[in-house]
């Protein structure tokens, strides 16, 4: 599982960051042993937990819990790059594999035009990925 979240300046109204953290912390904290993830948040750029997946054992949920604790929304929305940075972390073996991206917005920098980012995720071809788009606020 890779957990993808917006922390552009917009999450910071209306107490979207908080929510969208709350809801981060809870799938991390309800991960199982020898699941994998990663936690990437975004807003001008994308910042990894990890360069790779880590194991969902006790100490890479503490990691992956101390990552997103210490994140603060500042910025633009850059959804193309988080989004390509994410699906990169997938591989082709039979595991499932599965994204969770949390956004509260439009793309603001970067490319903005929607139909060019899902060209460009399409052109990475992994198998069986099933995405999971969460809107906040």
């Amino acid at each position: 599982i890779v957990f993808v979240l917006d922390t552009s300046g917009s999450m910071a109204d209306e107490g979207k960051m908080e929510k969208a953290s709350a809801a981060l912390l809870f799938g991390i904290r309800n991960l199982r042993d020898g699941d994998r993830f990663n936690v990437i948040n975004f807003a001008g750029e994308e910042h990894l937990l990890e360069s790779r997946l880590i194991s969902a054992d006790t100490e890479g949920k503490r990691r992956g819990e101390e990552f997103v604790k210490k994140l603060r929304p500042t910025g633009g929305t850059n959804i193309n790059d988080a989004l390509l940075a994410a699906i990169k972390q997938f591989d082709n073996s039979e595991r499932p594999k599965m994204l969770i991206f949390m956004t509260d917005g439009l793309p603001t920098v970067g490319e903005s035009n929607v139909e060019n980012i899902i060209k460009n995720a399409q052109k990475i071809k992994v198998e069986n990925l099933r995405i999971f788009t969460f809107g906040v606020g």
